[in-house]
């Protein structure tokens, strides 16, 4: 077992690292430019919008994609950029994740109807579970859906494998696909178990302890928590955490003494939203797609606000991308309605094409290409926040990036007692 008191210094030194920096530019990620429009942009240098405004749309496209910070002159953004991507850098897996799943062959039918981002976490989660150190082929999978991931390591690894969820349609559907593909000779059983997780504590402790090895796949918000709660010793664990945005800061945040007293980082429900966004690789034709959809919400918001004489964030909800190009009018009229806002369609069209409108537009997605990139930051703060509450109970946490962050870009995994 790794030595305790490593991996104890070394998130303590890297949760420091990161709370340091967080801090110093706490007032830019911790709400939305749009929320309080303008003062909000008071804490944005002016030299970053500079350095932006010199950047053509393929420019911006890379630097949204996080692989253009070195084309920046030198100067602020710059200097803040390479510093956000060293502060990001999470280890990966010691092989060539690429090749070894190229290597991980299935039969046609076996991830039929599957995602390609399913797929390649599936692929992965199996090729790590392979070096596992458990010691029976058992596993449970928290919240394992129609049992994808279930249903391969129990029919082409041999595992005895049990899927719980709350959602019995889901498992239903499973269930059905299990009957029309049959299994390969030697295969391992499948178990569905419907159960909302947390529910039943003594059921819980007793599926525990009899289960070696336990995966959570993108377990959402304090269902995380309640996976790693259940880690003890000699058994391996594997979580993969999502939808920060369902968490608490300071009753589902900040597990570790060490983050509570002595790197302490508020956390706001914005904050938490922003390290739940999907940090993709996209192409420069969605890029054009999500610009201009942040234009056409952010101005609805600034209409909204106008019309309401007060600086305020709301959800709306979102659209089909094509209501996004046809006139602002036609995108925002429903919203107005919803938002029992009267407006004329000229009224509409007029205040977005309007020079102050366009002034603001792009200041806000200029401002959200440098707030954007904070994201990533909190996420590892998050998890790593996790990881030394962990080895603070006496269990050797490893953190590490188990998918390729630009398919699955939820890619950070906590291990505790398999191989990383």
């Amino acid at each position: 077992m790794q030595d305790l008191k490593a991996l104890e210094d070394f998130y303590q030194e890297q949760l420091l690292l990161l709370s340091n920096f967080l801090g110093k530019y706490h007032a830019v990620w911790s709400q939305e430019i749009i929320g309080n429009f303008p003062e909000t942009l008071d804490s944005y240098s002016p030299q970053w919008f500079e350095s932006l405004s010199s950047l053509n749309q393929q420019q911006e496209w890379d630097l949204d994609c996080d692989r253009g910070h070195h084309m920046l002159e030198d100067g602020q953004l710059k200097d803040l950029f390479t510093e956000i991507y060293q502060l990001k850098q999470v280890p990966r897996m010691k092989e060539d994740l690429a090749q070894s799943l190229e290597q991980q062959k299935y039969p046609s039918w076996a991830l039929f109807q599957v995602g390609g981002k399913k797929q390649h976490e599936i692929k992965a989660i199996c090729h790590h579970l392979q070096k596992a150190n458990t010691k029976d082929k058992i596993v449970l999978d928290i919240g394992g859906g129609k049992g994808h991931l279930c249903r391969i390591l129990a029919h082409y690894h041999g595992y005895n494998a049990k899927s719980i969820d709350t959602d019995a349609n889901l498992q239903e559907l499973g269930r059905k696909r299990l009957a029309k593909y049959p299994p390969p000779p030697g295969h391992g059983e499948l178990e569905f178990i419907h159960h909302t997780f947390g529910s039943d504590p003594k059921f819980e402790r007793e599926l525990f302890e009899n289960t070696p090895l336990s995966i959570g796949l993108h377990t959402c918000g304090p269902l995380a928590l309640g996976h790693l709660d259940k880690a003890s010793a000699g058994q391996c664990l594997l979580n993969i955490g999502c939808c920060y945005h369902r968490l608490r800061n300071g009753e589902t945040t900040h597990l570790s003494r060490f983050s509570q007293k002595e790197a302490y980082c508020e956390l706001t429900k914005f904050a938490l939203t922003l390290a739940t966004r999907g940090h993709t690789d996209i192409s420069l034709k969605d890029y054009e797609v999500k610009k201009r959809v942040k234009y056409c919400r952010s101005a609805l918001q600034l209409f909204t606000n106008l019309k309401k004489g007060k600086s305020n964030f709301e959800s709306v909800g979102s659209n089909h991308p094509r209501d996004y190009f046809q006139s602002f009018s036609h995108y925002a009229l429903p919203k107005m309605k919803g938002l029992e806002i009267e407006a004329t369609e000229d009224e509409l069209n007029d205040f977005y094409q309007s020079s102050q409108t366009t002034k603001n537009l792009d200041l806000i997605f200029k401002g959200n290409l440098v707030r954007w990139r904070f994201g990533r930051l909190i996420e590892k703060y998050l998890i790593y926040d996790r990881a030394l509450w962990l080895v603070e109970r006496g269990h050797a946490a490893q953190v590490f990036q188990i998918f390729d962050e630009k398919i699955s870009p939820r890619n950070m995994a906590i291990s505790i007692n398999s191989l990383t």
